[in-house]
């Protein structure tokens, strides 16, 4: 009995000892400004940083501030930086705080829905080098999904969220629909914790390409369930069990090679708005014919569309080259043009004719 206590203490203190919460720092630079960050994201800011909060204090507006204000400055004696600085380029932050639930529930999560919140809690520099390819989805539930005040964001209500993904049905690329794995999840590193702020939940996933990303968030806009009155009956079917989603797409800068990343169902587009002389002629002929290049509206704005393996990995080096050493090529082609704007789209290859439908919980029957 002795010994069982020591090791609950033990395992107590241990818990402790690891961060109650994480912080997803989201930040837009000066336009063409040298990167300082790692993990460039595919989309309006310009790079994320995930850091680990060991205390509740670091929640706080002020402390939260100060960090973002001083990421990449050089600091003086008294903590701030020097009047003349121009370390940072940054021109906005946004911190998305997380919260890890309860050491009990995250074990059930694990163990029976197959998330991976260890991962999250330990060594994040390991896991971004092994499983480059990150999607932060911010997400607010509907009030009739979330049911009566008072609602438990760390538990009940996480539960039923995560049994929701577990009983879904997903549509591959091949438009074939699947049960939920809890294999591919854990691969997938998946993790969904509470957000302190404007979303409900964050979903972080970290994978070596977005194919599950994508067929996530293609499920959770299909999930629905039925809406029951005190006695049993159906009040109301299909009701929606997500009210507004924002993804997020990065990817993390390391030395490997990441040919390996690129997927045929998921692809890259860029939206472009060319330099004052520069021609669409000429940023086609500087991308290549691998690149398909659209002029939009007769205006400077163009699309740039990768559709193959060789056009993904062009694209991408383009979206970092400010992140990267080296890239000469890709440098050479934003020099062409005044913004970029990239995106991650998953080709939907659901062939409308198909008889396969729907039941209230968003499976296939």
């Amino acid at each position: 009995m002795v010994a069982k206590n020591e090791k609950k203490a033990f395992d107590l203190v241990q818990d402790n000892q690891r961060p109650c919460g994480l912080i997803v720092k989201l930040e837009k630079e000066i336009l063409w400004s040298e990167h300082c960050g790692s993990t460039p994201i595919l989309g309006h800011f310009d790079h994320m940083d995930i850091q680990k909060v060991d205390k509740w204090l670091n929640f706080s507006p002020r402390t939260t501030a100060v960090e973002l204000y001083n990421t990449g400055r050089s600091i003086d004696k008294n903590g701030r930086p020097p009047l003349d600085d121009q370390s940072s380029n940054a021109l906005s932050t946004y911190p998305i705080k997380l919260i890890f639930p309860e050491p009990k529930v995250m074990s059930d999560l694990e163990d029976k829905v197959g998330f991976n919140f260890s991962v999250w809690r330990n060594d994040l520099p390991t896991l971004l080098k092994e499983y480059p390819c990150l999607t932060v989805i911010l997400i607010n539930l509907t009030d009739e999904f979330k049911g009566q005040i008072p609602r438990d964001p760390c538990g009940n209500q996480l539960m039923r969220l995560a049994n929701t993904i577990k009983n879904g049905q997903f549509l591959s690329s091949d438009t074939k629909f699947f049960s939920y794995d809890k294999d591919l999840a854990q691969n997938a590193n998946l993790c969904i914790l509470p957000s302190l702020g404007y979303s409900d939940y964050c979903i972080l996933l970290a994978e070596k390409s977005w194919s599950f990303a994508t067929q996530l968030v293609e499920f959770l806009h299909r999930a629905s369930f039925e809406k029951h009155a005190s006695d049993g009956s159906v009040v109301q079917e299909k009701v929606p069990i997500l009210s507004t989603d924002y993804v997020i797409p990065a990817y993390h800068v390391c030395e490997k090679s990441y040919n390996n990343i690129y997927h045929e169902h998921t692809q890259l587009s860029m939206k472009i708005h060319l330099r004052p002389g520069v021609t669409v002629l000429d940023l086609k002929q500087m991308v290549g014919d691998n690149v398909e290049v659209y002029q939009m509206s007769g205006s400077s704005d163009c699309l740039l569309e990768a559709k193959s393996e060789t056009a993904f990995g062009k694209l991408l080096d383009i979206a970092i080259a400010n992140h990267k050493k080296g890239d000469d090529e890709a440098r050479k082609i934003r020099n062409l043009v005044i913004s970029t704007e990239v995106s991650l789209r998953r080709a939907d290859s659901f062939n409308r004719s198909s008889n396969a439908q729907f039941d209230g919980s968003g499976q296939a029957v």
